[in-house]
């Protein structure tokens, strides 16, 4: 490399690529860098605000996180951009809604935008890392890598290696997909890619791992495509590495659990809530129900719960593991998830097309210099704020094109009560035409509005739906027809906003 281009990027790059070669040393910061605060990003994918008790469910499921709340921001009603991975992660990461970055189904945000990312904004004065479990989230995460110093490979932190990633680390799209159609479809067995043998190999050792840790995880340790994990794997490295990392850092990582299938949990946390009187809370079955029964409801929410207190022990080690190093001194700790679960209506997960509460409503808690005790935000606020928050505490600028605003307590004036806050479902949408195929949240104050549009359930009419979240926090009652003004209202709103963001793909 040229000396005379060695920006100071490149240098934090070498700097961090050297760091991760050495030795653990607790509490060593083997380079400090002037500059703003630390940023850790901490992701919990499919971790719905409605389930936890530090935000007022019934349930106990986050007793450690519960006390560490003692010294933190609250924000009471956060809200994904989006009720999936793909639009959830892109908008925390660019401050703009899935209209505008135009990811929406498994895939990265449009190409002209891929420099509107929080680590390119936040300046080469930061040193950043990502990693992911999840495939989806990880796509996102390599779209951005020019702007990233270290990008950990998901294969890293696996208990079994990826070969796809290994051999094909620049094409893993494409050879993931590859693979699955050769390996676990009907490719002919006798064929040049010995299906069979791979198959045989490949769970011989998956099955070597499940043996190894049947007393710790007695119905097997998480997975992602067939790949055994374990939480406590990524809680380790980061402990490990997190305190030899260039200063100021920007980290994002992205883990998979309390992500279905649930039943993966520790041991001491199986059956924990399996064996209490709660039942799923009786509401209307809906349009774009898949038919799951109340049992089935019943069992899927017992145990995502009893996994959400592995979620819930975890970060506490983490935290626990980074204050005995002094890695967190100067550091803001931001805690929060791309979606929410749901198990209602006859729906259990993400996958249906419907925009509720427990599906847009997740986590935001955060932990930094100079919070010495809890205080509680019950402004709405979005995923998109995180961008311009954070670049303020960078001491960067808050550019023209990011959608968010700075989060309450950060921010010098009241927040706006009127705001319109949105989410939006458009995988069925072509990436580059307008979006005519979605499903679209827009909460105001108290009232949040759902938009369906484009779907051939609905036989080409769009279905709306309108809830008073202050009256009908459950949302039990639709009153989009006995609330006839200020449903109009908000359609009009609305309408007037997909015709802005369609503008510039008609033609």
């Amino acid at each position: 490399m040229d000396a005379s281009n060695f920006s100071r990027r490149d240098f934090l790059k070498l700097a961090g690529s050297f760091s991760l070669s050495l030795p653990f040393t607790r509490g060593s910061r083997l380079i400090q860098v002037p500059g703003g605060p630390n940023i850790f990003i901490i992701v919990f994918d499919a971790w719905s605000g409605h389930h936890l008790s530090a935000l007022g469910y019934e349930r106990n499921t986050t007793p450690r996180l519960n006390e560490r709340l003692e010294k933190a921001l609250v924000y009471h009603n956060h809200y994904s951009a989006g009720n999936s991975t793909t639009p959830g992660t892109a908008s925390l990461l660019t401050g703009t809604y899935p209209w505008t970055h135009r990811a929406f189904a498994h895939d990265a945000p449009a190409e002209p935008l891929i420099s509107h990312n929080l680590f390119n904004q936040v300046g080469s004065g930061y040193f950043s890392q990502v990693y992911s479990h999840n495939a989806v989230a990880d796509i996102i995460l390599r779209a951005f890598r020019a702007d990233e110093d270290l990008y950990v490979p998901r294969q890293q932190l696996f208990l079994t290696n990826d070969w796809i990633s290994t051999l094909f680390n620049n094409d893993y799209d494409i050879a993931s997909t590859a693979v699955e159609v050769i390996f676990k479809n009907n490719v002919n067995t006798n064929s040049l890619f010995l299906r069979d043998l791979y198959t045989r190999m490949f769970e011989r050792s998956r099955q070597r791992i499940i043996d190894k840790y049947r007393r710790e995880f007695p119905k097997n340790p998480p997975e992602v495509s067939g790949f055994p994990y374990l939480l406590e794997t990524g809680i380790d490295w980061l402990v490990e590495n997190t305190p030899n990392q260039p200063h100021p850092f920007l980290s994002y990582f992205h883990f998979l659990p309390p992500h279905a299938p649930y039943q993966h949990t520790r041991a001491e946390f199986q059956g924990v809530f399996s064996g209490e009187v709660s039942e799923i809370p009786q509401k209307p079955e809906h349009v774009f129900s898949q038919g799951q029964s109340a049992g089935s409801m019943t069992t899927d929410r017992n145990a995502y719960d009893n996994y959400i207190l592995y979620v819930d022990a975890e970060f506490d080690r983490l935290i626990s593991g980074l204050e005995a190093t002094g890695a967190l001194e100067n550091t803001w700790v931001i805690l929060t998830s791309d979606h929410g679960e749901m198990f209602e209506r006859g729906i259990i997960g993400h996958s249906a097309p419907a925009m509720f509460a427990p599906l847009l409503h997740v986590p935001l808690f955060i932990f930094g210099p100079g919070i010495t005790q809890r205080e509680d935000i019950t402004s709405n606020t979005s995923s998109l704020d995180l961008l311009p928050t954070l670049l303020q505490l960078a001491g960067q600028p808050v550019p023209e094109w990011a959608e968010g605003e700075v989060l309450p307590w950060f921010r010098k004036t009241a927040p706006n009560p009127e705001r319109s806050i949105y989410a939006v479902n458009a995988k069925h949408n072509d990436k580059f035409k307008p979006i005519t195929h979605a499903s679209i949240s827009m909460l105001k104050g108290s009232y949040r509005l759902s938009a369906y549009l484009g779907y051939p359930e609905l036989d080409g009419e769009t279905r709306y739906e309108l809830y008073n979240l202050e009256i009908d926090p459950d949302e039990r009652r639709d009153i989009f027809a006995a609330r006839k003004k200020i449903a109009d209202m908000m359609v009009d709103e609305l309408n007037a906003k997909l015709e802005a963001v369609n503008q510039p793909y008609l033609g």
